[in-house]
């Protein structure tokens, strides 16, 4: 059984940008330079499939925690909300994605990652399965309330 979501997309990371929205005073839009520019670290894990696979390394990106020290938050949000182009989106308890587990990785080994790994940017929540380390970041929405992921519409946990 395949749990494809979707195609690759054609992202061209010149034009490519993200975008964190919702409950904050300071909307704030990156391009993939401003985020290389910004001090990195390394994570080495396993990212884990529910299929059973792994893609087992060292990333490289900015931790989840020091890009939204960014942007003010406002309205005491619960939850953030990571889009892909495609529509896809999963939830994450905000309280959860402030942990050292949790970064967005522009870097697998020493090579940028994969278009099919959800280069150029793509989400590495080390302590929850893979469809919760979104590939291909587009926008992160800080909210209030907690809206059900495309995974967990079907019945998988939320964790």
């Amino acid at each position: 059984m395949s749990y494809q979501v979707e195609e690759i997309p054609d992202i061209d990371t010149k034009d490519w940008r993200l975008k964190i929205v919702g409950c904050v005073e300071k909307p704030l839009e990156l391009s993939i330079n401003d985020i290389e520019k910004m001090p990195s670290t390394n994570l080495k894990t396993e990212v884990v499939c529910l299929q059973g696979k792994t893609i087992s390394g060292t990333w490289t990106g900015i931790p989840l925690k020091e890009l939204l020290s960014k942007v003010k938050i406002k309205e005491n949000p619960s939850y953030i909300i990571i889009q892909a182009p495609s529509g896809y989106a999963e939830p994450l308890n905000l309280q959860e994605t402030l942990s050292d587990g949790v970064m967005l990785a522009y870097k697998f080994g020493s090579e940028p990652v994969a278009k099919e790994h959800g280069g150029p940017l793509r989400l590495v929540a080390s302590e929850k399965y893979a469809y919760k380390s979104v590939k291909w970041v587009i926008v992160i929405e800080l909210v209030a309330d907690y809206k059900k992921g495309y995974w967990e519409k079907k019945g998988f946990p939320t964790s």
